[in-house]
């Protein structure tokens, strides 16, 4: 009879025992709770969504940047450059 155990501080070698029962448990059930509670957790927090509506501002943002200078761009080059003329 060959019995693995994987419970806190118990020694993984095979061992033969008088008893015909194999008992194999490698994740103990704290463990199993606690990875529960995480999951929980991860879940239910919502500072990545705040994370995600920030990203979507900036670009907004950024896509409103690029079209005004891509509008007005060459109006703005035009008016710099008339200035630049009345100082040489």
């Amino acid at each position: 009879m060959i019995v693995i155990s994987g419970e806190p501080g118990a020694d993984l070698t095979p061992r033969t025992l008088g008893a015909p029962v194999i008992h194999i448990s490698f994740i103990p059930e704290v463990a199993v709770a606690r990875l529960g509670l995480a999951v929980r957790r991860f879940v239910s927090d919502e500072e990545g969504a705040a994370l995600a509506e920030y990203g979507i501002l900036v670009a907004f943002i950024a896509i409103v940047a690029i079209t005004a200078v891509t509008f007005f761009g060459s109006k703005i080059s035009a008016k710099f450059s008339a200035l630049a003329n009345t100082f040489t």
